[in-house]
């Protein structure tokens, strides 16, 4: 006999957690950058390329992180 799983609410926000966090992060960031004047998209392409789009990037991200 197969056991039935039940639906855990709980679980599955706790795995969605961590999404929602960095979701929310990103548009408190774009706020910003809309009232500092400058396209939010454009400062995040910029951002990201910078800082993982190479392996130098990837270096000083890994270099810079730990405390």
């Amino acid at each position: 006999m197969k056991s039935i799983k039940k639906f855990d609410y709980f679980t599955l926000l706790e795995k969605i957690t961590p999404l929602i966090a960095v979701v929310l992060a990103l548009l408190v960031g774009a706020i910003v950058i809309i009232l500092v004047g400058e396209n939010p998209i454009d400062v995040y392409k910029l951002l990201f390329g910078h800082a993982i789009g190479n392996r130098d990037g990837w270096g000083n991200v890994l270099f810079r992180a730990p405390p």
